[in-house]
């Protein structure tokens, strides 16, 4: 068996194939293993070229896509988080989507630019971990249709134009899962670091949707609905949206200060990905901020901004990593870690070797 994942792809992008190739080749971490698959012959749109012609009275959009026929054969079949069995099964899934993307960017120079739950699947083979007491299976970090070389991307920031495509008017990503900074501003060149906050989300989301805590009851989807679909068409034709996220970066919005899971390593978890989101939204926007006093608890796991890191040697990183006595074990899983994301992995790394697993609601 294997998955067949049949796609119209933006054709100003790399092919997905070519990058799926080059991961397995460097031997990263938890991503598709690439059968075979390409781009068929002589399946492209032609929509663009009737754009001008005087008997095309429909909507002239700013930014075209041309669009190509692409078959692209995987050897794992996954599931979706939705069938997650426990917070702790969560936490390693999405840790080991992280590894991929770890891996991808220092081994390859790939930044992924659509971290989203529906893109992190849960795999049940043989590479997956013997030890079950969580739910078992792997992580797989899937869907590299919109990833970039960062080559590519230093070479638009220093032009001070982004990678423009269809997608969102020159933005990336799964909306419900999009960083602060790429939803409030739709040419902002996408950095490792909106990765970074995607992860963040994907941990909120399915937390909020599964597990415990004191927002559980009939007034959640709406809840839900507002943090993570929140948008305003404005008048001029412009969007306006990440207002909530940027609350809840603030100090947990519209979740409430007294806000709680049931499962205490979820709350450090989410508690400290929101602390760095709003250190990472203070260097983004060259300001000042004083962090709520109910984010300052997690402020010791670390003492710079993580965007202020440089993306150059992840020695440092390791090694202060290792100072955390309870991710010793996980040493030897990984040689390097995104240093931008010292707070992200960090908290990850501590709910896999402490987080029991927790009743789930549906």
């Amino acid at each position: 068996l294997g998955f067949l994942k049949d796609t119209w792809r933006d054709a100003n992008l790399p092919k997905e194939f070519e990058t799926l190739r080059t991961l397995n080749n460097a031997g990263v971490w938890n991503v598709p293993t690439f059968i075979c698959g390409g781009v068929v012959p002589g399946q492209i749109t032609t929509s663009n070229k009737y754009i001008n012609e005087d008997w095309n009275l429909g909507a002239c959009p700013s930014v075209f896509c041309i669009r190509e026929h692409q078959r692209i054969l995987t050897e794992e079949i996954g599931q979706p988080l939705d069938y997650l069995k426990s917070s702790k099964q969560l936490t390693r899934i999405v840790y080991e989507a992280f590894l991929a993307h770890e891996d991808a960017f220092t081994l390859c120079k790939i930044l992924h630019r659509d971290v989203s739950g529906g893109n992190i699947l849960i795999v049940y083979d043989d590479k997956a971990p013997n030890d079950n007491h969580d739910g078992g299976g792997r992580g797989l970090l899937n869907d590299w249709d919109l990833a970039i070389h960062t080559d590519d991307l230093d070479k638009a920031e220093s032009q001070g134009k982004p990678m423009i495509s269809a997608h969102l008017t020159g933005t990336f990503g799964t909306w419900q899962f999009m960083p602060i900074g790429l939803l409030g501003n739709g040419t902002k060149i996408h950095q490792p670091q909106d990765d970074f906050e995607s992860f963040i989300y994907v941990m909120l989301y399915y937390s909020l949707r599964y597990l415990q805590h004191s927002k559980v009851g009939p007034a959640l989807p709406n809840l839900m609905t507002y943090i993570f679909d929140y948008s305003i068409h404005r008048c001029d034709g412009t969007w306006y949206r990440g207002a909530p996220k940027l609350s809840l970066a603030c100090g947990w919005g519209v979740l409430g200060k007294d806000f709680r899971f049931e499962c205490e390593p979820i709350n450090r978890c989410i508690g400290g990905g929101i602390a760095s989101i709003r250190q990472w939204r203070d260097y983004y926007e060259s300001e000042t901020y004083t962090l709520e006093e109910e984010l300052k608890e997690f402020t010791f796991l670390f003492q710079r901004a993580p965007s202020t890191l440089v993306f150059c040697d992840h020695t440092v990183i390791y090694r202060s990593l290792q100072h955390h006595g309870s991710m010793k074990h996980l040493a030897s899983c990984s040689p390097s870690f995104h240093p931008s994301s010292l707070i992200c992995i960090t908290l990850l790394m501590c709910i896999v070797s402490s987080c029991s697993t927790v009743i789930l609601h549906m």
